[in-house]
């Protein structure tokens, strides 16, 4: 069940035309925006998107994303929730622990209605990190 999973999973973060060769893929990122949450509980406006060309790496074998920034961020992944559809985006999210024990929800957002364009969110309890990215053909 968990390899049918695997495979649905990654068959929604490729689609678009890009073909599937194995359980590791690749992207880069174009840019990165941050939403912060105050002592109040209220989540800031995303920050305008700074320029970030870094690596990332889907691993469903290891079970891990990588995210290659100056400090590397390994994101064990430690469930695979059901892909979600609206009719504006197709979402594959996993249950996550960092290399410092942090828990965190990381997303896949492919957009529909703008090109099959590709969105790395990374969801902690008092931040979100976006990422928007393209995906590297092998």
């Amino acid at each position: 069940m968990k390899t049918i999973k695997k495979a649905f999973i990654l068959l929604l973060l490729i689609a678009g035309g890009n073909e599937l060769y194995s359980q590791d893929y690749r992207f880069i990122t174009t840019g990165v925006s941050v939403s912060e949450k105050d002592k109040k509980g209220k989540w800031s406006d995303y920050t305008d998107f700074k320029k970030a060309e870094i690596i990332v790496n889907l691993n469903t074998d290891k079970n891990r994303i990588m995210i290659y920034s100056n400090v590397e961020q390994l994101f064990k992944i430690v469930e695979y929730y059901d892909k979600k559809s609206t009719p504006t985006d197709d979402i594959a999210s996993f249950q996550c622990v960092t290399n410092d024990g942090e828990n965190c929800v990381v997303s896949i957002y492919t957009r529909k209605n703008q090109g099959n364009r590709k969105q790395l969110y990374i969801y902690y309890k008092d931040r979100i990190i976006v990422y928007n990215m393209k995906y590297l053909k092998n």
